[in-house]
């Protein structure tokens, strides 16, 4: 868990982050529609979960700027090196369990891990794993059910994490095209809707390039 301490006085989002960290609630949300086509066809062509290409698709671009690597951690500001990957999943019974899986830039190696993690929770019934306190990460849900427009999550007053939230819905079929909403959802010290609009970016050039 490598990282470095931000110095606030002269970092450049000094303003921003002193304004929305007073908030009792500092994220906001956007959800956008996102075209999974190339995605789902490298997925079904190489016999890979649907789920884990997304969730390493999403932890890839989060890694790939520098603002969504950043946390706020007590008093300090930590710059991470690099986020792993945190999402649900349904338990036989249609609960569910929370696992962490260490990002790897080889998609075939995170798939292979997320599977092996997974398959020792279900086995053991697992709610959570011990990791789940840790900073670099990112929170993640899927809602296969849904092709949701908004989502709003559950918190605790005051805030006092500044983890990134993401949900992937179920994808539809438009004009040929395979369609999937994410929600995306930062601390507005860190990050701005500028940066939310470049992770969908980045999500969709990842995809593209894994095509």
């Amino acid at each position: 868990m490598n990282y470095k301490i931000i110095d606030i006085e002269t970092w450049k989002r000094k303003a921003q982050y002193e304004f929305f960290k007073a908030y009792e609630n500092p994220f906001y949300n956007i959800t956008a529609s996102v075209d999974v086509t190339e995605l789902y066809a490298f997925a079904k062509r190489k016999k890979l979960s649907f789920f884990f290409c997304t969730l390493y698709t999403a932890t890839a671009a989060i890694n790939a700027i520098e603002e969504l690597r950043t946390r706020i951690h007590g008093e300090q500001v930590r710059l991470y090196d690099t986020i792993d990957a945190g999402s649900t999943f349904l338990h036989e019974d249609q609960t569910f369990g929370y696992f962490f899986a260490e990002f790897n830039k080889d998609i075939y190696q995170f798939c292979r891990n997320c599977e092996t993690i997974i398959t020792k929770m279900k086995a053991n019934k697992t709610f959570a794993p011990v990791a789940e306190a840790k900073d670099n990460v990112i929170h993640s849900s899927v809602l296969p059910w849904l092709n949701f427009t908004s989502i709003k999550h559950p918190r605790n007053i005051p805030v006092t994490d500044s983890v990134p939230k993401l949900v992937f819905g179920k994808f539809i079929t438009e004009n040929g095209r395979k369609v999937m909403p994410i929600s995306f959802e930062a601390h507005h010290s860190l990050a701005d809707g500028f940066h939310a609009g470049l992770f969908f970016s980045k999500f969709k050039e990842i995809s593209t390039l894994l095509a």
